[in-house]
This record gives structure tokens, C-alpha cells and sequence, in this order.
């Protein structure tokens, strides 16, 4: 998954923007599955 994400200047430091890089990647995908799992049970 690619991502554009600068986050502000006093996180900017490579530990903490890789880190709150990887907690976003990680939610979104969270989240997707979450959508892709409601949608299956609507359907069924």
C-alpha cells in the first residue's frame, strides 16, 4: 500500500513518521476489511 503521509514538523523525525505511518497503514486496512466484511453479511 502506498502512502503519501508528512506529518508536522516536531513528528517529521524518521522513528516517530515511521511509526505513525505504520499505526495509519495498519488502521486503513483495519478498516477496509471491516467494510468488506459488513458488506458480505449484508448481502448474505
Amino acid at each position: 500500500m502506498d502512502q503519501y503521509f508528512q506529518p508536522y514538523p516536531p513528528l517529521n523525525l524518521p522513528p516517530f513518521s515511521w511509526f505513525i505511518r505504520d499505526i495509519t497503514i495498519k488502521t486503513t486496512e483495519t478498516l477496509l476489511k471491516m467494510l468488506q466484511h459488513a458488506s458480505v453479511v449484508i448481502r448474505a
